[in-house]
């Protein structure tokens, strides 16, 4: 995902940019809401409209590769998402806009990074059976 990152930010157009943003608020909404099923569909929209945004089809196909990781982690961590992912969320967002790649590329990385160490961090609990 961080070479998806970069390349939508070369890549994307305004209404590209628009969609991104749109999908971003619209997370936001669903966890504020505690809407579970809302924030996993706008979750995949948004990082649909990142595949979208490179304007590469063979980066599309890879979509539901991507799509199936977000529902496993999602599940995973019982629709976890913390403050610093939705920063990143955020600041992938903004490094698209602005058209910066290099940004946006760090901005994945560190997401995917904060991610995988809430994973851990979920496989790690002791369960409350």
């Amino acid at each position: 995902e961080p070479a998806i990152a970069e390349l939508a930010a070369i890549n994307a157009t305004e209404e590209d940019i628009k969609r991104i943003t749109y999908w971003d608020i619209q997370v936001d909404r669903d966890l504020a809401r505690g809407d579970t099923k809302a924030h996993l569909e706008s979750d995949i929209e948004f990082h649909r409209a990142l595949s979208d945004a490179c304007q590469n089809v063979v980066i599309s196909k890879l979509m539901p590769i991507i799509t199936e990781g977000i529902q496993q982690f999602l599940s995973a961590t019982n629709n976890g998402s913390s403050e610093l992912a939705r920063s990143l969320h955020h600041r992938i967002r903004n490094a698209i806009a602005a058209h910066d790649a290099a940004e946006a590329k760090q901005a994945m990385q560190e997401l995917l990074c904060v991610n995988q160490a809430l994973l851990r961090q979920k496989n790690t609990e002791p369960s409350s059976s």
